[in-house]
């Protein structure tokens, strides 16, 4: 599978190679080489190797390099890439974005710990023994903070970055910000782009997995730097092929659903405030909007629900903050009110 550069990269390039000169050059080519390599002998296998998950290959990659860029105040859509607003070294911006290539690589044995097999995969290829020790166990470590928990079996992947300065070719690096932004931005990769409509609705993905997969299937994740916050959009169809027919039957797969979108939204406004703890640059985003549509036969169910905004000042931690905060999203009486209602 070919890769697309990210505008991101060609920024770093330019970064490393104006600062550092000849030294520049020969990091970005580490990069590159390592980069390459996973692009054609590990990302694409990991669907294979880990089945049931949504996409966690080629595609995620890109995607949260994006998110990361996006976090930043870069713009990938525009070509002058020079007003993103982050004040990280050369050396971080080149461990940012190998801890992003790097950050999931471990699936490729299996979704559990695979923040912690990193270095088992990456030990494995040819880019490997390019790096010297200390440096890839810089990136390994930002790359192990994105999920799971630490040495001492917190969740809290973050406190043991942010205790000391770390070093990476003798100069210092602050771990904690990187792996923040690491962290937010693969929590923010959710959206279509993870899964098939064409395996859903064909019933071709394994019972177990497809909440997961239709979870997917109707986010949509807008991150806004200038608004001071992360949208999550979600478009529920309800006469999907792979929901229920039967109404009381769907209904009870539309609580499930909803469910799952009450506690990702809550865990991505948790991740939101995490990061701002750890990381300077994060501190604009401030609050997590969520919004949602219902359709059927591709047409807008009137409903009275209005986007609902997660915020710092709400302190609950769980999903029933969204029911407690607006009662219009009630999980039971929502999914009946969209069911029984007269849109057919």
């Amino acid at each position: 599978m070919s890769w697309q550069e990210r505008r991101v990269e060609t920024y770093v390039e330019r970064f490393l190679t104006e600062k550092l000169h000849t030294e520049g050059q020969r990091l970005w080519t580490l990069y590159k080489n390592t980069r390459d390599e996973l692009v054609s002998e590990v990302l694409p296998w990991i669907a294979k190797y880990g089945e049931g998950l949504t996409d966690h290959g080629v595609t995620h990659i890109a995607d949260v390099i994006d998110n990361a860029s996006l976090l930043l105040g870069f713009q990938n859509h525009h070509d002058d890439n020079t007003k993103a607003v982050h004040d990280f070294s050369p050396h971080e911006m080149l461990i940012l974005l190998t801890g992003l290539l790097l950050h999931d690589v471990g699936n490729i044995y299996g979704r559990e710990r695979h923040n912690q097999k990193i270095g088992e995969v990456w030990s494995k290829l040819i880019s490997w023994k390019s790096w010297p020790d200390n440096e890839k166990q810089v990136i390994i470590d930002v790359g192990r903070a994105h999920s799971g928990k630490d040495k001492h079996g917190s969740k809290d992947t973050l406190k043991g970055l942010s205790v000391n300065n770390r070093y990476f070719m003798k100069y210092a690096v602050k771990l904690a910000p990187i792996a923040s932004v690491i962290r937010f931005a693969d929590e923010l990769a959710e959206g279509a782009q993870r899964t098939s409509h064409f395996l859903i609705e064909n019933n071709l993905i394994e019972k177990s997995s497809q909440l997961y997969h239709q979870y997917a299937q109707i986010t949509n994740v807008s991150i806004d730097r200038a608004g001071g916050r992360v949208a999550l959009t979600y478009h529920i169809n309800i006469d999907n092929k792979s929901y229920p027919k039967d109404k009381s039957e769907l209904t009870n797969h539309l609580c499930k659903l909803l469910k799952m979108v009450y506690a990702r939204a809550s865990k991505m406004n948790q991740e939101r405030q995490f990061a701002r703890h750890y990381a300077d640059i994060l501190v604009p985003y401030r609050e997590t909007s969520i919004s949602l549509t219902f359709l059927y036969e591709g047409m807008t169910i009137d409903l009275p629900i209005d986007p609902i905004t997660l915020n710092d000042i709400n302190l609950n931690d769980n999903s029933d903050l969204i029911e407690q905060i607006n009662s219009s999203y009630k999980i039971l009486d929502l999914a009946q009110l969209v069911v029984d209602g007269n849109y057919k």
